[in-house]
């Protein structure tokens, strides 16, 4: 794994794994909020398989004092939205898959976390 600050100030971090005769390279190109990343498999010295995709991240502060990250990951044909809204112990996660403009898949999921500090100063953290 290397990473490198580059002069624009954008990150590259390339990850290399080679299982047997299987080289993968891993280039996450980072600057600002957004994420290119590409996924190169090569055989026997030829590539085999390359994947590309961008994500886009964003929070924002609502007045009621939540908070929404936004999550837009593209690859190809398919999007995939992935939204949560967190308010107290509670967050809400919606994520939404579209191949063009069809909808493909939609999930959502609540979780509720407390933490407690007993008088001995542990910290239990349950999250449901």
């Amino acid at each position: 794994k290397n990473t490198v600050v580059n002069d624009d100030g954008s990150t590259t971090t390339t990850t290399t794994i080679t299982r047997g005769e299987t080289v993968t390279t891993i280039t996450k190109v980072t600057k600002g909020s957004v994420t290119r990343t590409t996924k190169q498999v090569k055989t026997k010295g030829k590539p085999t398989h390359t994947t590309q995709e961008t994500a886009e991240q964003h929070s924002v502060v609502e007045d009621d004092g939540s908070v929404t990250t936004t999550i837009v990951v593209t690859s190809e044909d398919t999007t995939t939205t992935v939204t949560e809204v967190t308010k107290g112990g509670t967050t809400s996660v919606t994520k939404e898959v579209k191949e063009g403009d069809k909808p493909v898949e939609k999930t959502e999921k609540t979780r509720k976390t407390s933490t407690v500090i007993d008088e001995e100063g542990t910290t239990t953290r349950t999250t449901v």
